[in-house]
């Protein structure tokens, strides 16, 4: 084991392959010397075979980045051994890891990181996205885990608007001063936005010093602008940072909260399902911690709120028909189209943010997310969960592939389009939706509250 180590720091690698007479038999890596040695105490000078995985996972040189790095998912291994004839049996020839993989295609969320963290030009940042957007659309095609496609993206975005609020404080020196957190709302507030859709976010900061608000708001105009030229489009009911109803202090923004919750009207339960999904991106991520404390504080005086919430969230009919078929639109620029959004993910959406603040959970906003904590939570109702955050995924992935194939968000699907497996695929993903609007039905006694 000693001399594997030492092996391994001579040539500045994570990982050493175990041979004997040629052939492949064994790997070792980073995380077993943490595990297997220092973990457990065991001594260095024991043979590295006490610490290999074996037998290693192979395949052959002739295969593209792509297939090998499918492979490697499938086998649920960072690492495949190259051999003369892709199988274990044969000479080794080399070795591949997932990291130089995505590091040779220069499509990591770390290298496109990395780049954006020295891009200068905006219009660079734009084609670093159009390129994440590329292989958004190669992860769906290989049909990788939807989880593992968002958290790319969601990355990259991250990455992005980091970028755009540096490059804004920049212009606004008055700004370095002060202390902020800029926070993303909506889809990209739960880490659900795989396609540039518009613009969601808001801007919380400390102390209501005089000039403060103009710095802020001056700010949230750079960073604004900046992703509109990525192509992340101005929101049309303007919710975003630059609006100053939406740019306020720690005390604003609990009033403002305070005002939704105390008076539940249409208009504010709407703001309730856009805002409350906030996720801290940039900044003093304390702040944000203080406004959900705020949250639930606020929940906590005026419970009747979750009523009005859950009724909001029973608003839209389950997506099929009587007669099973797609409730799609009636007239209007999407005539005879079904809204994917509206009909079914926001329903699932809504639906966990309301069963999450009952348990007042507030620090978790993904909605497959929600859902697996209260499949944890509730065991009761652990299947029904468990499902409607898979269909959920599923409504998410089937968004992203038309929304590719049609240069669009993805919103309004033409059903003609789509094949006979994938309306019955969609068709499977709604059944949790009636399930959990009934249980909220009961829960919230809704009958009787309106």
């Amino acid at each position: 084991i000693r001399e594997a180590a030492k092996l391994m720091k001579a040539r500045r690698v994570g990982s050493i392959l175990v041979v004997e007479d040629g052939l492949p038999i064994g790997i070792v890596t980073d995380t077993d010397f943490r595990n297997k040695v220092v973990a457990e105490h065991l001594p260095v000078d024991q043979p590295i075979a006490s610490i290999m995985s074996s037998p290693v996972k192979s395949i052959g040189s002739q295969f593209s980045f792509s297939e090998v790095l499918i492979k490697m998912i499938r086998a649920r291994t960072h690492h495949l051994v190259i051999t003369e004839d892709g199988t274990h049996e044969s000479p080794a020839v080399g070795m591949v890891s997932d990291h130089d993989i995505m590091l040779a295609q220069n499509n990591s969320p770390s290298a496109l990181i990395r780049r954006l963290a020295k891009a200068e030009d905006p219009k660079q940042w734009a084609a670093m996205r159009d390129q994440a957007e590329d292989i958004v659309a190669d992860y769906l095609e290989k049909e990788l885990s939807i989880e593992l496609i968002s958290n790319f993206i969601t990355e990259v975005n991250d990455a992005l608007i980091e970028r755009a609020v540096q490059y804004a404080i920049q212009q606004v020196p008055k700004a370095q001063a002060i202390n902020f957190c800029w926070l993303s709302l909506g889809s990209e507030g739960r880490e659900e936005q795989l396609l540039r859709t518009d613009q969601d976010n808001a801007l919380l900061y400390e102390g209501t010093a005089e000039g403060t608000h103009e710095v802020m708001l001056s700010v949230a105009k750079h960073v604004n602008d900046l992703l509109e030229q990525c192509g992340f489009e101005e929101c049309p009911a303007e919710i975003m940072a630059r609006n100053p109803s939406y740019n306020l202090s720690l005390d604003g923004w609990r009033q403002r909260f305070g005002q939704w919750i105390q008076s539940p009207d249409p208009q504010a339960l709407l703001n309730s399902t856009i805002f409350f999904d906030f996720r801290p991106v940039y900044g003093d991520r304390s702040l944000a911690v203080q406004l959900q404390h705020a949250l639930i504080d606020l929940i906590d005086q005026n419970d009747i709120f979750l009523n009005h919430l859950a009724a909001n969230a029973l608003q839209n009919p389950p997506p099929l028909s009587f007669f099973k078929k797609f409730l799609v639109e009636k007239s209007g620029k999407h005539e005879d189209q079904f809204d994917i959004k509206k009909r079914g993910m926001m329903p699932l959406s809504d639906m966990a943010r309301v069963l999450m603040l009952q348990y007042r959970i507030v620090d978790v906003q993904n909605t497959s997310d929600r859902f697996k904590r209260l499949a944890k939570i509730d065991s009761k109702n652990r299947e029904l969960y468990h499902s409607a955050g898979q269909a959920h995924h599923m409504m998410m992935r089937i968004r992203a592939k038309y929304g590719l194939k049609n240069k669009n968000s993805g919103r309004f699907i033409d059903i003609e389009s789509m094949t006979k497996l994938e309306k019955q695929i969609l068709k499977s993903a709604f059944a949790p939706i009636k399930d959990l609007q009934e249980m909220l039905e009961t829960r919230f006694q809704l009958a009787y509250f309106r």
